[in-house]
C-alpha cells in the first residue's frame, strides 16, 4: 500500500468538502455534509484523509490558512473513523495511514501536529501498539533528532497516547509506559513552556488511574515533579499542586518524608495573585486533612495556615457574587439560572410514610448549591477551614479567634465581616465543644448582621446561624432561640434573592432540629411562606417549596387546622394553577403538595379532586406519548408520572377510606396496572407505593377480576432484589393487600401466585445483609399474608420465625407491626413444635411492645403461658437464662 497513489480528483474532491465544511456558509457546509455522507462508504476515505493530511498534493489556489484548515479537518474527521472503523482496514491501508501520521507529527504546522498526536493515539487506543510496533521507536528517535517540530509533535503524541490510549499501554505485557515515562519526564525540563505543560498534564492523567508502569517509575516520577515545583510557569505549578493532591491520595506514604518542603509550598502558593494556582494549593489542604497524620505534620504551621485562609476567604474582586445588586427580588430569573429538579421515586417504608425529607442544610463552605461549579479560592478555602477544624478541633480557636474578633468589629469593611462569618460557620462541627462559651454573645452578633448593610453579611449570617442551630434550639429557657427564629421569619422577606434562599434554606435547618416543637410557631411560620411567594421569583420558590415541606414533615397533623390551611394552601394552588402540565417548575411544587397534603388528612379533600384529576390526565398524556413513539422514554417526561403517582399516594394516604367519597377513582386502578407494566424502575416504585396507599384506602376498582390478576402478577413480577426500591414498594404493596382481604374478610384471589411470592420472600428475609427497608417490609408482609393464609405458611415457620422477630422487635409499634404479630402467632397456633428453637427471639419481639392491643395481648399470653406449661418443671432452669431486662419485662406484663 506504500505505493498507492491517490485519484487527483478524490484528493480536490475530498479538500473541497472539507473546505466547504469549514465554511461560514449554510448552503456549502450542506453541501459538503452531502458529499460527506456519499463518501462515508468508500473504501479508500482513510486513506485519502491521511494524504491530505500529510499535504500530499499541492493546492496552488488556496491560501497558507486555508491549507491549514483542510489539513487539520482532514486530521480531525481521519481521528473519528479511525475511533470506529480502525480494526476493520486492511493491514496495506493501515500501514499506509501510520506512515502518514508519523509524518504529519513533525510538521511544521503545529494545528497539524496536534491533530496528527490526537489521531496516531486513536490507533493505538483502538488495537494497541502490537499493531504499530514504529510508533515508539520512531517518537524516541524524533525527541534525539534535536528537530523543534519533531521534538513538540512527538511529545504531544507521548501526551496524547497517556491520556487517550493508556489502558491499552497498560495492558501490554511489555509495559511500553516504562519506555515512555522517563523519557517524557525529560521535558520537564525542556525549554518551552507548552511542551513542558503538556508533559505534567500528561503525568496527572495518569496519577488519576496510576497504572503499573507509573508505579514503577515513581521514583524518576517524583524527582522530576518537585523539579517543576519551581517552574517559571504559573500553569505548569498549577499542575504540579494537582499532582501533589493525586499522589496523596493515591500514594501518600510517598510524600510523607517530603512534607517540611510540601506544607510551606503550599502555604506561599496558597497565596498566589494566580487565582487558578492558589486554587489548586488550596485543594491540598482538603485533601491532606483527610489523612491520619495531617495533626501530627500541620502543627507547627497551623496558625500560617489559618492566616493565609482567611485571607482567601475574602471577597476577590473579580467574584461573581459581586454582580448582585442589593435589592433584586423583582428581577426575574434567567431560566439558566435554575438548576434541574429530578424527584426521587416514594419509597415505602414499615411504620412510616416514606418519603424521604426534605434537607435544609448547606455545604460546609458556605456555598449557594446553585454556585457549586463557581469553585473559588474562596470557596476551597472555607472548605479547607472546615477540614482543619475537624483536624484540630477546638485548639484552632487559639489562632482563630483573635482573627473573628478584629474582623467581627470591621464597621468599614463588609469583606472582613462577611469573611469572619463564614469561617465561624465553617468551624460549628470541628470546634463545636470550644465555641460553647462564646455562642451567645457570638449569635447575638449574627442577629445584629441580619440587618447589615451588604447583602452578602447578611445572607452569610443566615447560614451561620444554621450551622449552630442545634445549640440555638437547646436554649430553650433563653429567648434566644425564639429571637433567632424570629428574625429569620424577617429575613425570608429580605428584597435580596441571595438573602431569602439563605434565610430559606436556615428556616428549614431550624425546622429539622425544632420538629415537633415546630408546632407552637405555625402561625408565624404559615403566614411568612405565604408572604414570600409574593416576592420570591421561581429560583428561590424550589427552596421556599421544599421549606414547606420540611415544616409538613416535622408537624405532621398538626397542620391540619382551618387557620393554617386557609393561610398556606392559597399560595400553592395559585401556583399549581399559574404553571402549565410539562412546566419543569411543577415538579418541586409536586413534591410539596404531596407532603402537605398528607398531613392535612380529612381537610385535604377540598383540594383532592382538581389535584387529584390534573394528575392522571399528565399521567395518561405521558403514556399515550410514549406509546406512539419509541423515543420519548426520556427522563424528564417521566419525572411528570412519578411525581404525579407519589402526590396521588398522598392524598389517597390522607383521606384513608373516605377517599371514594369525595374523589372520583374509577380510573386510579388502571393508572396503576399501567405504571406497573413500565420498563423504568422508578415509575414501577412509585406505582407500587400507590397500590399500596390505593389497598389502605379500600378502593374498590382493585378488587376488579381483570385489575387483580395484573397486579398479582405485576407484584410477584417487583419481587426482584435486584431493583431494591422496586422490590421493597412491591413487598410493602402486598402486605396491603393481604391487610386489605383480612380487613374486609374475604377470600383473597392471591392464587396462583401465592406459592412463587412466599418463595420470593422467604428467600429475602433469609438475607440480612439485604437493605434494612426491604427486610422490614418483607417481615410485615409475611405476617399479613399469614393472616389469610396461615395454613399455606405455616409448615415453613421454622425457617422465619428468628429473623421476622429480629426484624420486628425493631419497628415501631404501630397497625403494619400488630398485623404482622397477630399473623406470626397464627402460624405459632399452627405449628407451635416450629417455635421451640427461637422462643427466646419470639418472647423478646413480644417484649418489644409498650402496650399491645388486648386481642394482640391475649395471643402472646396464650403462646408463652403455654409454652411455659409444656416445659413443666424445666421451665425455671431454662427461664433463668433469659436477660434480666428480658425477664423484668416479661413478668411485668404476663406475669412468667
Amino acid at each position: 500500500m506504500g505505493s498507492w497513489v491517490p485519484d487527483p480528483g478524490g484528493v480536490t474532491r475530498v479538500a473541497s468538502m472539507l473546505l466547504d465544511g469549514s465554511s461560514g456558509s449554510n448552503e456549502a457546509q450542506n453541501a459538503a455534509y452531502k458529499t460527506l455522507r456519499e463518501l462515508a462508504e468508500h473504501p479508500e476515505l482513510d486513506l485519502y484523509l491521511a494524504y491530505v493530511l500529510n499535504a500530499g498534493a499541492p493546492w496552488p489556489n488556496l491560501s497558507d490558512e486555508q491549507q491549514t484548515i483542510v489539513r487539520q479537518s482532514a486530521g480531525l474527521l481521519l481521528k473519528n473513523n479511525l475511533r470506529r472503523s480502525y480494526r476493520m482496514l486492511s493491514s496495506q491501508s493501515r500501514e499506509f495511514i501510520q506512515t502518514e501520521l508519523l509524518r504529519a507529527i513533525g510538521d511544521t504546522i503545529p494545528q497539524i501536529r496536534q491533530v496528527a498526536s490526537l489521531a496516531a493515539a486513536s490507533v493505538v487506543a483502538e488495537s494497541g501498539l502490537k499493531d504499530w510496533c514504529e510508533l515508539l521507536p520512531a517518537l524516541e528517535g524524533y525527541l534525539k533528532s534535536g528537530d523543534e517540530a519533531y521534538t513538540h509533535g512527538s511529545i504531544s503524541t507521548l501526551c496524547k497516547l497517556c491520556e487517550d490510549a493508556l489502558e491499552k499501554l497498560d495492558e501490554d505485557p511489555e509495559q511500553p509506559l516504562l519506555r515512555v515515562i522517563p523519557e517524557m519526564l525529560k521535558f520537564l525540563l525542556y525549554d518551552n513552556e507548552d511542551v513542558r505543560i503538556k508533559v505534567i498534564h500528561a503525568v496527572n492523567h495518569m496519577l488519576a488511574s496510576m497504572p503499573l508502569g507509573l508505579q514503577r517509575s515513581m521514583k524518576e516520577t517524583l524527582e522530576a515533579l518537585f523539579h517543576a515545583a519551581n517552574d517559571s510557569s504559573d500553569e505548569v505549578r498549577k499542575e504540579f499542586c494537582v499532582a501533589i493532591c493525586r499522589l496523596e491520595e493515591a500514594v501518600p506514604e510517598i510524600l510523607e518524608e517530603h512534607m517540611k518542603k510540601i506544607v510551606p509550598y503550599m502555604i506561599q502558593t496558597s497565596q498566589s495573585s494566580n487565582e487558578e494556582l492558589a486554587l489548586e494549593a488550596c485543594e491540598f489542604w482538603l485533601v491532606y486533612a483527610e489523612k491520619p497524620v495531617a495533626r501530627e505534620t500541620l502543627l507547627p504551621y497551623v496558625g500560617d495556615i489559618v492566616n493565609v485562609l482567611m485571607h482567601n476567604m475574602n471577597y476577590s474582586d473579580t467574584d461573581p457574587g459581586l454582580i448582585d445588586s442589593e435589592e433584586d427580588c423583582s428581577v426575574p430569573d434567567r431560566p439558566e439560572e435554575i438548576r434541574p429538579q429530578f424527584h426521587t421515586a416514594r419509597s415505602v417504608s414499615a411504620g412510616e410514610a416514606g418519603d424521604s425529607e426534605p434537607n435544609g442544610a448547606e455545604p460546609a463552605n458556605g456555598a449557594d448549591e446553585d454556585e457549586l461549579s463557581d469553585w473559588s479560592v474562596r470557596k476551597s478555602s472555607a472548605a479547607a477551614f472546615d477540614g482543619l477544624a475537624s483536624v484540630f478541633g477546638d485548639s484552632l480557636l487559639d489562632h482563630l479567634l483573635p482573627i473573628l474578633s478584629l474582623r467581627l468589629r470591621d464597621s468599614e469593611r463588609w469583606q472582613m465581616r462577611e469573611s469572619a462569618v463564614l469561617a465561624l460557620g465553617a468551624c460549628s462541627e470541628g470546634c463545636s465543644n470550644g465555641m460553647v462559651p462564646y455562642l451567645p454573645d457570638l449569635v447575638q452578633q449574627l442577629l445584629r448582621f441580619l440587618s447589615d448593610d451588604h447583602h452578602l453579611v447578611r445572607s452569610m449570617s443566615c447560614w451561620a446561624l444554621s450551622r449552630y442551630s442545634r445549640w440555638i434550639v437547646n436554649q430553650r429557657d433563653n429567648p434566644l432561640s425564639q429571637n433567632v427564629f424570629e428574625a429569620l421569619l424577617v429575613v425570608l422577606l429580605d428584597r435580596n434573592k441571595r438573602v431569602q434562599a439563605s434565610a430559606c434554606s436556615a428556616l428549614a435547618c431550624f425546622e429539622e432540629e425544632l420538629g415537633s416543637d415546630l408546632v407552637g410557631g405555625l402561625g408565624l411560620v404559615t403566614k411568612a411562606f405565604a408572604e414570600a411567594f409574593k416576592c420570591y421569583q421561581r429560583k428561590n420558590q424550589l427552596i421556599l417549596y421544599d421549606a414547606i415541606g420540611t415544616m409538613a414533615e416535622c408537624v405532621e397533623s398538626a397542620l391540619a387546622v382551618p387557620m393554617y390551611i386557609n393561610t398556606l394552601m392559597p399560595p400553592l394552588i395559585d401556583k399549581w394553577n399559574q404553571l402549565v402540565d410539562g412546566d419543569v417548575g411543577l415538579l418541586p411544587l409536586f413534591e410539596c403538595l404531596t407532603v402537605v397534603l398528607k398531613h392535612l388528612g380529612k381537610e385535604a379533600s377540598n383540594f383532592a379532586n382538581p389535584i387529584l384529576s390534573r394528575c392522571v390526565s399528565i399521567t395518561k398524556s405521558a403514556f399515550a406519548a410514549a406509546s406512539r413513539s419509541a423515543d420519548y422514554a426520556h427522563a424528564l417526561e417521566f419525572e411528570f408520572v412519578i411525581c404525579s403517582l407519589d402526590l396521588i399516594a398522598g392524598i389517597a394516604e390522607a383521606l384513608g377510606s373516605s377517599l371514594e367519597l369525595v374523589t372520583e377513582t374509577k380510573e386510579l386502578p388502571e393508572l396503576v396496572t399501567h405504571s406497573m407494566k413500565e420498563t423504568r424502575p422508578d415509575v414501577r416504585q412509585s406505582a407500587f407505593a400507590l397500590l399500596g396507599d390505593l389497598a389502605r384506602a379500600e378502593v374498590s376498582g382493585l378488587n376488579e377480576p381483570e385489575v387483580m390478576e395484573v397486579i398479582l402478577a405485576e407484584t410477584f413480577r417487583g419481587l426482584d432484589v435486584r431493583f431494591v426500591n422496586v422490590c421493597s414498594n412491591a413487598t410493602w404493596a402486598l402486605g396491603e393487600l393481604s391487610a386489605m382481604y383480612y380487613r374486609k374478610n374475604v377470600s383473597s384471589p392471591f392464587g396462583p401466585h401465592l406459592e412463587a411470592s412466599l418463595s420470593r420472600l422467604i428467600t429475602t428475609l433469609q438475607s440480612p445483609m439485604l437493605n434494612r427497608s426491604l427486610l422490614e417490609n418483607t417481615a410485615i408482609t409475611l405476617g399479613r399474608v399469614a393472616l389469610i393464609h396461615t395454613q399455606s405458611l405455616a409448615p415453613a415457620l421454622g425457617s422465619i420465625i428468628q429473623p421476622m422477630c429480629l426484624i420486628l422487635r425493631n419497628i415501631r409499634d404501630g397497625q403494619e407491626k400488630e398485623d404482622a404479630c397477630r399473623g406470626m402467632c397464627a402460624m405459632v397456633k399452627l405449628n407451635p413444635e416450629a417455635v421451640g428453637p427461637s422462643f427466646l427471639y419470639f418472647t423478646d419481639c413480644v417484649a418489644s411492645w409498650s402496650l399491645p392491643k388486648a386481642e394482640l395481648k391475649a395471643d402472646f399470653e396464650m403462646i408463652l403461658i403455654g409454652y411455659k406449661n409444656v416445659m413443666g418443671a424445666s421451665w425455671p432452669a431454662y427461664y433463668s437464662t433469659f436477660p434480666d431486662p428480658l425477664r423484668q419485662r416479661l413478668n411485668e406484663q404476663y406475669h412468667l
